[in-house]
């Protein structure tokens, strides 16, 4: 009861005026990188320039603050938001039972079309690494796929193979 006591005291007494000093660092400036947008076309050899915790600048020709942090991206994605790292998303399920090899491509039979990433764009995902059913040991090759559809309706490949997917021991299968 006094621990508990001296704790409710304890956080009823108003804040020391001494507070801890604020860290700050120096902007970070990420360059050449080809950024895909939370809207708008994608922007290749882009900037971005991050102050604090907030993304200050962002486009072709941004300026550099002075003392800052800065990364080279040439010949690197950027993108904001959350990446789904294995998902069946656009994967058919219809040939679940056929063998897979190590030189089936997942996207041969995705349909980049689809509305079906509507929802998952909607709660912040940008990306997905797609895979093929579980279908052997090898199961064939994954792809990146940004999520939000391109002007023509089809869905940019960001990455494509990406990795091959390799099942060892026993699968329970992907059809569920």
């Amino acid at each position: 009861r006094i621990v508990g006591g001296l704790l409710l005291v304890l956080l009823a007494l108003p804040a020391n005026a001494q507070e801890a000093p604020k860290v700050t660092r120096p902007p970070l400036v990420i360059r050449g990188a080809r950024i895909y947008p939370v809207s708008g076309a994608p922007i290749d050899a882009g900037t971005i320039v991050i102050e604090g915790s907030r993304i200050k600048a962002i486009g072709k020709d941004v300026p550099t603050p002075s003392e800052s942090n800065v990364i080279d991206a040439t010949g690197k994605i950027v993108i904001p938001g959350l990446i789904d790292a294995g998902s069946l998303l656009f994967v058919p399920t219809t040939d679940a039972q056929t063998q897979g090899s190590a030189d089936c491509d997942v996207m041969d039979g995705c349909d980049l079309f689809s509305d079906d990433a509507d929802e998952i764009v909607a709660a912040g995902v940008t990306a997905v690494l797609i895979r093929p059913l579980a279908r052997g040991t090898f199961n064939g090759l994954e792809a990146v796929i940004h999520t939000a559809p391109a002007r023509h309706g089809s869905r940019p490949v960001l990455k494509r193979p990406a990795a091959l997917k390799i099942s060892l021991g026993v699968s329970g299968g992907d059809a569920s």
